[in-house]
């Protein structure tokens, strides 16, 4: 009679947790490129709760660009992470899924090839430019332009791109306008500024020690008597030095802080005669 009672009880035990496991549905499809498909792609799935993102699941393609994931029933959202070589197609945007009780198929992106654009920033007499430049181009991230002036910007999408040069030191953005095709390396996109003057040079200290204001946050206000002032941002190296160029004449305000987070900058007033480099010492306290 015991015996009996205990299987009954596991079988009772069993059910209970049969019946109110979650049932899950296969949900596959693949990423290509011109109908082939693209291996090792990372694929992203939010699990969506009350309108708002939940717990996210991660998976890539196979060796053919397919992909297949188990998930109950459900509102999720998938999309396609950085892959190297390919950009994804700006208005594919997030697939949305409702997974209502059975599998589904057929979930397909479509990538393809990404453009780069490579070159050198130099002054006119030849001396590199260091700085970083970028693309107007959604997957693409910003590169670094190296001590020799030399640049790569990688993961640019086809079509009519901005390049936009932000050089150290200098208050206005350089900015070259290309058409793109899919998959093309341009080559040489160079730029060449022909006039390289010095206005401030300076360097940021912590007052009373030795110890230099490293990447210090520099704001410069200049234009301060037309209708329309400019300002622009710039930052200390390492050291605390910094080198300002191209400005034009007039009253100049240097602001400055150690660190993003402080409420509130230093300032210093200075006048540039258009000619002559200002040198600045800008001091913080401990």
């Amino acid at each position: 009679m015991r015996l009996r009672l205990l299987i009954f009880t596991g079988f009772v035990f069993f059910s209970f947790i049969v019946l109110n496991a979650e049932v899950e549905y296969k949900i596959s499809g693949g990423v290509y490129c011109h109908g082939k498909g693209i291996h090792n792609v990372p694929i992203i799935v939010e699990i969506m709760r009350n309108n708002s993102s939940g717990s996210t699941k991660f998976l890539h393609t196979d060796k053919n660009g397919n992909f297949s994931i188990y998930l109950s029933n459900g509102l999720y959202e998938m999309s396609l992470g950085r892959t190297n070589g390919y950009v994804e197609p700006f208005r594919q945007g997030i697939k949305k899924i409702n997974v209502k009780g059975k599998n589904i198929r057929n979930i397909n992106f479509q990538i393809k090839k990404e453009c780069k654009v490579s070159g050198k920033v130099i002054s006119l007499d030849g001396t590199p430019i260091t700085g970083k430049v970028s693309a107007l181009s959604f997957f693409s991230n910003p590169a670094k332009i190296q001590p020799d002036g030399s640049y790569l910007i990688r993961g640019i999408s086809e079509g009519s791109r901005a390049i936009l040069f932000y050089l150290d030191g200098f208050p206005e953005q350089d900015q070259i306008s290309l058409n793109l095709e899919e998959g093309e390396h341009r080559t040489k996109v160079n730029l060449v500024i022909p006039k390289v003057k010095i206005s401030i040079q300076g360097i940021c200290k912590i007052r009373n020690s030795n110890k230099p204001g490293s990447h210090a946050y520099i704001k410069v206000l200049y234009n301060v008597d037309a209708d329309k002032p400019k300002m622009d941002n710039f930052r200390a190296d390492k050291h605390g030095n910094f080198k300002i160029f191209n400005l034009p004449k007039g009253e100049i305000y240097i602001l400055y802080k150690k660190k993003v987070k402080e409420n509130r900058f230093h300032y210093k007033k200075i006048y540039y005669d258009g000619i002559n480099p200002v040198s600045v010492e800008l001091f913080f306290e401990l």
